[in-house]
């Protein structure tokens, strides 16, 4: 794995970031409702 993360890597991982938050909120919200 190369150190360096350039911008299409760094995209991915933000999207990654977002699709993991936006589940982990969305279950919440499921398990409170």
């Amino acid at each position: 794995m190369k150190r360096n993360i350039g911008g299409k890597e760094m995209r991915k991982f933000i999207m990654f970031l977002a699709i993991f938050l936006l589940i982990s909120i969305v279950g919440i919200f499921l398990e409170e409702t």
